[in-house]
């Protein structure tokens, strides 16, 4: 507890400490954690095998940035859809890992991040195509996140609560029987585990975090487009 105080204490003088230059890379690991967290729910605790995840990190940015810029949705309610819109697309995706195992999901989850990409860009003026959408850094709850510093503190405290819940998600019933699933399935299904129901739940969770790391970048950015 005292190392997990001072490395909380390092992080929030960081930005009064660090150059431009290193903060910027701090604030790219923080809210690169998040997404991190994400696939951690699904490949650490579950045990299923994701290459497509910068399918959700895509569909969480597009997201926030159509909800505000095409929408004219509060940023509040945007970022609240980056989580949303990817969970409803992890559910779908999470369909073939009722049948599928190992590198085969792995190559499914590949192609859907093909298919997000291939559908923003065939997207038009909506989604803006190849040409992306640009975003400002919003007032999120009355802060302005337009300084780097402040954006930074706005990661740093998303991070923390992404580990937050990560943690407790582990410790749960839920987290316990996805560790079960991932060391042998069958057994845990003979002790009465619903296979279907918590592959599919690894799969929301895990791709609602990696949406909103998604928005978090696009707002660092300030721009979202494939490529990036």
């Amino acid at each position: 507890k005292v190392w997990t105080l001072v490395l909380l204490v390092a992080l929030v003088a960081a930005p009064v400490l660090m150059s431009n230059f290193l903060l910027s890379y701090m604030t790219i690991i923080l809210f690169t954690l998040v997404g991190v967290l994400g696939l951690t729910v699904l490949t650490g605790f579950t045990g299923l095998i994701s290459l497509g995840h910068v399918g959700f990190l895509m569909l969480g940015a597009y997201a926030y940035a159509i909800g505000v810029t095409r929408l004219g949705l509060p940023p509040e309610v945007a970022l609240m859809m980056s989580a949303v819109v990817p969970a409803v697309f992890g559910l779908l995706v999470g369909i073939p890992s009722l049948r599928l195992h190992g590198l085969y999901l792995a190559i499914t989850t590949l192609a859907f991040s093909h298919i997000v990409s291939a559908s923003i860009l065939a997207g038009c003026k909506f989604t803006g195509a190849g040409r992306g959408i640009s975003i400002a850094r919003p007032k999120m709850l009355g802060v302005d996140l337009s300084s780097d510093r402040v954006f930074y503190w706005f990661c740093l405290v998303m991070c923390i609560l992404a580990v937050l819940v990560t943690l407790n998600f582990r410790r749960s019933y839920i987290g316990r029987a996805l560790v079960a699933i991932r060391d042998n399935d069958i057994a845990a299904r003979t002790m009465g585990i619903n296979l279907v129901r918590f592959k599919l739940l690894a799969f929301l969770v895990s791709a609602a975090l990696t949406g909103l790391a998604g928005a978090l970048m696009g707002m660092y950015l300030s721009m979202v487009s494939v490529e990036s």
